[in-house]
């Protein structure tokens, strides 16, 4: 009986591989083909190049992997354990000594794994991708001409000077939730500028109801000072600097961290960026609570190639309408960021303990 679950795992663990390398094939090809639309727009319409959109297309591909994977582990999930329980292999499993906790193993172990790989390419290969996607279309397809609007971006000016906007809306020269942190040099702590609003022209910001701080020796603030108007030379027109900011999707979670900490010091609503910040890490772990999910109600409902498709349909339409409404939610102060980025994990988790309590006693 200690030989079987060695060669059970690795069964249900290959069972499992087959659908789970389609369904990332599949489902990264149905979202390459909406993206395709827009690339043929620009290649048509706007007569872009070929080679620039070719290289958009590539940059965004390890964003679509994040998005891909724990897609996959689901559908891959409920198909390969329903193909069990249709053909008695299931039965089979249980009647040779494993348990259903102990069926639930190896399908945990690939979660796990997909969950690595989605955490690592989030972290360390889709950021940068994503930021040179996003330089392509704001130097190339839009030749160069800044956005109309964009939020949360970051950049880092002349000198020691570090910019984070809210919002910059370009076409109308005006900022919103502005900060500005400057290092004065020679070992001196830095000054925190901040302002609601501002307008910019040229290079001179016109900063509109901020606050200056000064910080002492100790990091503590030595002298702050509110203001109605204050201006400000960046050194630069403000086109030169899309290209170099980022926002939060092109930002790791331990840069968007840093960021977080430096805007935290200085007051400013930084609500926004922890939503982004604490999703980095939820999303790749909903493979895990896929599989939570996906285990008992394979078991319990899952005959069939058909309802596994239906099933992950309706699953992924609901934890991604749930992640929406808390991260709107969040965003806008209506909710923690911490619960906000996790509240849809929290809810698939509860509904997938319920069905395996429920289902101890009866087939599970």
């Amino acid at each position: 009986m200690r030989l079987l679950k060695p060669v059970s795992d690795s069964y249900l663990i290959r069972e499992m591989a087959k659908p789970l390398l389609v369904a990332c094939m599949g489902i990264s090809v149905m979202m390459v083909s909406g993206f395709l639309f827009e690339l043929a727009d620009l290649i048509i319409i706007k007569q872009v190049e070929l080679w620039p959109v070719l290289k958009l297309l590539v940059y965004r591909l390890p964003s679509l992997m994040v998005q891909t994977f724990p897609l996959a582990v689901l559908f891959a999930t409920l198909y390969s354990l329903g193909r069990l329980v249709k053909d008695n292999e299931y039965t089979a499993l249980r009647l040779g000594g494993m348990s259903f906790k102990r069926i639930m193993v190896p399908f945990l172990f690939v979660a796990l794994i997909m969950a690595g790989a989605t955490y690592f390419i989030n972290e360390k290969i889709a950021p940068a991708a994503t930021h040179r996607s996003q330089n392509i279309i704001r130097q190339v397809v839009l030749q160069e001409v800044p956005p109309g609007v964009e939020e949360n971006i970051f950049f880092r000016g002349p000198g020691d000077r570090f910019f984070y906007v809210s919002k910059v809306n370009a076409r109308e020269g005006t900022l919103e939730d502005i900060m500005v942190y400057e290092l004065e040099g020679d070992g001196e702590l830095p000054r925190i500028i901040t302002a609601s609003r501002g307008r910019f022209f040229d290079d001179v910001w016109y900063l509109e109801e901020g606050l200056s701080i000064d910080f002492d020796q100790e990091g503590y603030p030595a002298f702050q000072v509110r203001f109605d108007s204050y201006e400000i030379n960046v050194g630069q027109q403000i086109e030169r600097f899309f290209g170099r900011q980022r926002t939060p999707q092109e930002m790791s979670r331990s840069e968007l961290r840093e960021e977080i900490q430096l805007f935290s010091r200085s007051g400013l609503n930084v609500n926004s960026l922890l939503v982004d910040y604490h999703i980095k890490l939820a999303i790749p772990l909903s493979s895990i609570i896929f599989v939570l999910v996906g285990v008992p109600l394979s078991i319990n409902f899952g005959k069939g190639r058909g309802l596994a498709v239906v099933l992950s349909i309706v699953l992924i339409f609901g934890y991604y309408v749930i992640l929406s409404l808390a991260r709107s939610l969040g965003r806008n102060d209506l909710l923690a960021p911490f619960l906000a980025a996790w509240l849809p994990n929290a809810s698939f988790l509860l509904v997938g303990l319920i069905l395996i309590f429920k289902g101890a006693g009866r087939r599970l």
